[in-house]
């Protein structure tokens, strides 16, 4: 069978065992945009329901995880494993946690960044254990998958709306006078910016007006009595607490070489500068010329310096952040992840065609 850009196709979706689309956590706010995104040309099931673009959730009302009962033309599970071999057509499902049974028997992965396909294609050259690092996603050999999809993360139409200023002078008012650097996510042994960290405790001898706070979750960490600790915001304040800050981090694992980032997205949709190691998946996103990669914390601590006393360099930044958006904007990243679903169904149905033949 051939599909065409034309057919509007149906789509099976279901996330491990979540009974419905209600929780505010990453990988589900993360699947919801997705299938928003997939829904520009697509109707999308979540657990064998319709999904409602204007409902809270997704309109999706709270059941236990089913098989499908009926037939759809491509089927995409995170992370559900007892519904694979229940699945009726071509099953794509994200790709990690990785386990060698479970690639062996579907028809592809999706990653979030072209540097994570490249990654994985280029295993044996590009694995993290390579640099000493135990990445906690992949062994230190995997198989090939039998196809690699990219399903890019785009900026959410809410981070690019004018900010009113009112509620972001509140935020910027609560975490202090000064220059405010921010991160926000999961704060833990792998995500704790470290070297940031350091850099803004050694600025701090000579400048006190600078702060670092962090807003997240924290597991198995102890925070330094000098750094400002929020609990998670309700996402639908984040554009107004990002706005709040002068400059953002993003976290430092190695697994930023490949991983996706909506937090570095959701930084270029306010404009506000962020400082970045200069990984893979992050000059994807920001490009090979832009002006806050650091290496070390001497780096980083002369680039925050830079921005606290070089408005110009700020401006700077912050408009190029901008003038890269457009690449992102979920219009522009629907039409590429349409090519990128059609690619796939057309190929694994030609190898369907083939087998059918021998």
């Amino acid at each position: 069978m051939s599909f065409e850009k034309t057919d509007r196709i149906k789509i099976f979706t279901v996330l491990a065992e979540q009974k419905d689309l209600s929780a505010v956590r990453g990988d589900v706010l993360n699947e919801i945009e997705t299938y928003k995104r997939l829904s520009s040309f697509a109707d999308v099931y979540y657990n064998g329901q319709l999904i409602q673009l204007s409902e809270k959730g997704l309109g999706v009302i709270p059941q236990e995880i089913q098989a499908p009962d009926d037939e759809y033309d491509l089927y995409y599970c995170r992370n559900s494993p007892r519904l694979y071999k229940e699945c009726k057509g071509p099953l794509l499902i994200m790709a990690y946690p990785y386990n060698r049974e479970v690639w062996e028997i579907v028809d592809g992965v999706v990653v979030t960044t072209h540097a994570w396909k490249k990654f994985l294609s280029d295993y044996e050259q590009e694995n993290l254990f390579l640099r000493g690092f135990a990445d906690p996603h992949y062994p230190r050999e995997i198989i090939q998958p039998k196809h690699i999809a990219v399903f890019e993360q785009s900026l959410a139409p809410e981070f690019l709306e004018e900010d009113k200023g009112k509620v972001s002078e509140l935020f910027s008012a609560a975490f202090g006078l000064g220059f405010k650097v921010g991160y926000m996510g999961r704060i833990d042994p792998s995500s704790y910016p470290y070297e940031v960290a350091e850099s803004i405790r050694m600025i701090q001898k000579s400048d006190s007006t600078v702060s670092l706070t962090l807003i997240g979750n924290i597991k198995d960490i102890d925070i330094p009595g000098w750094i400002q600790v929020y609990d998670k915001q309700p996402i639908e304040l984040m554009p107004s607490v990002l706005s709040a800050f002068d400059c953002l981090i993003y976290d430092q694992d190695l697994t930023g070489e490949y991983l996706g980032s909506a937090k570095c997205l959701e930084a270029m949709a306010r404009g506000v500068p962020i400082l970045s190691r200069p990984y893979a998946s992050r000059v994807e996103v920001f490009g090979p010329d832009y002006q806050l990669y650091y290496r070390d914390t001497d780096e980083a601590q002369s680039l925050i310096v830079k921005l606290k006393e070089n408005s110009q360099f700020k401006y700077e930044v912050s408009s190029y952040l901008h003038s890269r958006r457009d690449h992102f904007i979920r219009s522009s990243v629907e039409k590429r992840l349409e090519a990128e679903v059609f690619s796939f169904l057309n190929q694994h149905g030609c190898q369907e065609s083939l087998a059918s033949k021998r």
